[in-house]
């Protein structure tokens, strides 16, 4: 039964994987407008450590964008390794109100919706290993 149950979860898991990985790809930027930003700044925060004695830290990453000739700088939200300052990245923005930025989600999106069927055989050989 403890299988079944461990095995329902990994599959639903799975299943949340794959719909929230498509709704990042396809979704989360619908009405977006795609621009090109500069990383002004990243500033880092160490939080303290992990279980194995490493640091861990928050970043700040602020960018800059123009819209119909106006400049903007916003702060982006998230980080990735190998961002630096003065590279330029994508960005979506709300046409309506330019400052509202959202990122370019495609490929958590894409990672989510390969995650989930890795749980999904998961769950699969839970079932199989209880007969």
């Amino acid at each position: 039964m403890r299988r079944l149950v461990l095995s329902l979860l990994f599959f639903l898991a799975g299943v949340g994987m794959i719909g929230y990985g498509i709704y990042n790809i396809f979704f989360y930027n619908r009405g977006m407008t795609e621009s090109t930003a500069v990383i002004d700044h990243i500033e880092r925060t160490m939080t303290g450590y992990d279980e194995d004695g490493s640091a861990e830290y928050d970043y700040e990453v602020l960018v800059s964008y123009t819209v119909d000739g106006k400049q903007y700088q916003s702060e982006l939200g998230y980080h990735e390794d190998g961002f630096k300052e003065g590279q330029e990245i994508k960005i979506y923005y709300d046409p309506s109100d330019p400052e509202k930025l959202h990122a370019d989600t495609k490929k958590m999106g894409i990672c989510l919706v390969i995650s989930g069927p890795a749980l999904w055989l998961a769950a699969l050989g839970t079932l199989l290993k209880a007969r």
